[in-house]
């Protein structure tokens, strides 16, 4: 097969689940997925070559760049930015505006945390 050029992706996608916990894993692997494609796309590989590079097949990195999330485990994707010369920072934000009614953590308002991940250079 020829080695295929690698395009922009087409969008973002938002994360959308059934329950906080799930769309914040979903958000986590789509910012991980978006950072990778990034890097893929600045260094201009085609896919076999990111394939080298990150240690995956070409059909692993074409699933990462169409944006199959559903095919990668967020520890899939971590174990990528070794080979990439990164490594993870993972920080916890507030996924809505405090509630203004208590500050109970216990209150059926305090809204869940939103995690976020991303690569750094080292």
């Amino acid at each position: 097969m020829g080695k295929t050029r690698i395009k922009a992706l087409s969008s973002k996608r938002g994360a959308i689940a059934d329950k906080p916990d799930q769309s914040a894993k979903f958000q986590a692997r789509a910012e991980l997925t978006q950072q990778i494609a990034a890097l893929i796309m600045a260094n201009d590989w085609k896919q076999a070559d990111a394939a080298n590079h990150c240690g995956v097949t070409q059909p692993r990195i074409n699933d990462l760049l169409r944006e199959r999330l559903s095919r990668y485990s967020p520890d899939a994707l971590v174990n990528i930015a070794p080979p990439l010369g990164r490594r993870m920072h993972v920080e916890l934000n507030a996924a809505y505006p405090a509630p203004t009614c208590c500050f109970d953590s216990a209150c059926a308002r305090t809204p869940p945390l939103m995690q976020t991940a991303r690569f750094i250079n080292e």
